[in-house]
């Protein structure tokens, strides 16, 4: 997205109208009009004024809210395969340091959870309701194999973004293939686990020593446990959102569109043959 679009972007959010800010700029209206067309672009110093008048930060203006996501998210993904304790305890502030892509993402994942736990009321007591390191594997392999028997032509959505983003919109049987399903499914427990086992205070020992179990050898060394970690679970939901997050990129959209290229993302058939059971 460009610099004219992510002024017009964050002015609209902010409900604010050119003029509004041109006064609060103190330059005219048709002034501040050719910064949105691309006609003209602010400097720095005005660039810094623009973003405490439209609530935002500066680099959020500069590069764009979803460039500064893509980095974070890649830089702790590398650090957790690369078995960095120290980056890995950081993960969860630094998410939530994202604002805006932050808690877009999380009020989908609340919106998405109660639509599940309506639809598939079993479903979500097994997997959702208390997400474990088991059910974490357990579903990322439903959505491997649900991903590898896709056809190549995907269910047609009609989902309204606005709605999706309010906590709103609640899918219906036929709406969603069940890849996108257990996706939206394992991006909930993910983050659910995550949460559940920081209790207000990001703790690496816990989910260290479940996986410690799960390898059932407590000779691992941290490093290596927490590769793991990432292999079996961070890996699978960064990469879920950083797909999303790069397809609104190359796109040229903003995190309003985030459930849509979320829930329309093409998946890549995956080269697996066993069945799995369907989700009711």
């Amino acid at each position: 997205m460009s610099l004219s679009r992510r002024l017009k972007y964050h002015r609209t959010k902010a409900g604010m109208t050119q003029e509004s800010v041109a006064n609060a700029l103190g330059i005219r209206a048709t002034n501040y009009a050719k910064y949105e067309s691309g006609e003209r672009s602010p400097k720095d110093d005005r660039l810094v004024e623009l973003a405490k008048i439209l609530n935002t930060s500066y680099n959020a203006l500069l590069i764009g809210e979803v460039s500064i996501a893509i980095d974070l998210l890649n830089r702790h993904l590398r650090s957790a395969v690369l078995g960095d304790i120290d980056g890995f305890c950081a993960f969860v502030s630094d998410f939530e340091n994202l604002g805006n892509v932050y808690y877009t993402i999380m009020d989908l994942l609340v919106s998405w959870d109660k639509s599940i736990q309506e639809k598939y009321s079993n479903f979500h007591s097994e997997f959702l309701e208390s997400p474990s390191l088991t059910s974490l594997i357990e579903l990322d392999k439903h959505f491997k194999c649900s991903r590898g028997h896709l056809n190549a032509h995907h269910v047609e959505m009609n989902v309204n973004t606005s709605d999706t983003l309010d906590g709103n919109h609640s899918f219906d049987d036929n709406e969603l293939d069940d890849a996108t399903i257990y996706k939206m499914a394992f991006c909930i427990a993910a983050e659910g686990y995550i949460d559940m086992r920081t209790h207000g205070c990001f703790c690496v020992d816990s989910i260290l020593s479940d996986v410690r179990k799960h390898l059932q050898n407590e000779n691992t060394s941290d490093m290596e446990v927490l590769q793991q970690f990432a292999v079996l679970v961070l890996t699978p939901f960064l990469s879920h959102l950083l797909d999303t997050l790069e397809f609104i990129a190359v796109n040229n959209s903003n995190m309003n569109d985030f459930a849509l290229f979320f829930l329309h993302n093409t998946l890549t058939p995956y080269e697996d043959d066993n069945e799995w059971s369907d989700l009711g």
